[in-house]
């Protein structure tokens, strides 16, 4: 099972005060160190591959990133193979009335790839219990600018009886 955890804003992460100054949804000059030990212990406990907000009005993709004890978070050695960390992917890039947001430079060194400068939406595709591939497909162009795919080093399983060719999404069988 991939697990994705999806939320409007990243002030999961991050104080309401510095909300202005960062570009991403993790790491920041001034994060929320309460937040994130409320909320990484969950994150672990329960096994999120993937989390998904938007709030800030443009695409970024970062490493999955494993928290350290500054609150800064380093990216996970292993990248996109076999992480240990959260996979942490901002897509706003719906946009707002005032249009896009502009990220913010210099990017942190867990950002692998911002695009502030198209409409988009994010197209996923689960095709396993071991790999999930995400897209960021601009607005009227109907191919992708941004893809890349996680995996995870995990058995699948299916319920008794299932073979997993149900295509009703749920798992079970029928």
């Amino acid at each position: 099972m991939v697990t994705v955890l999806v939320c409007h804003a990243s002030n999961l992460l991050e104080t309401s005060e510095t909300e202005e100054l960062t570009n991403t949804g993790y790491v920041s000059s001034s994060t929320c160190p309460e937040c994130q030990s409320a909320f990484e212990p969950l994150f672990n406990k329960y096994g999120v591959d993937v989390v998904l907000h938007g709030h800030k009005h443009f695409y970024e993709r970062q490493a999955p990133v494993l928290p350290t004890s500054n609150g800064t978070g380093v990216a996970d050695p292993n990248g996109l193979k076999n992480p240990s960390a959260p996979w942490y992917i901002i897509n706003g890039a719906a946009g707002h009335y005032d249009g896009l947001d502009s990220a913010n430079t210099p990017y942190v060194p867990t950002s692998r790839m911002v695009i502030d400068t198209k409409y988009g939406w994010s197209y996923f595709t689960v095709h396993n219990c071991t790999h999930l591939t995400q897209s960021f497909i601009p607005s009227g162009l109907g191919v992708p600018m941004d893809t890349v795919t996680l995996f995870k080093d995990r058995t699948c399983s299916f319920d008794e009886g299932d073979n997993g060719d149900d295509n009703d999404g749920q798992g079970d069988g029928q």
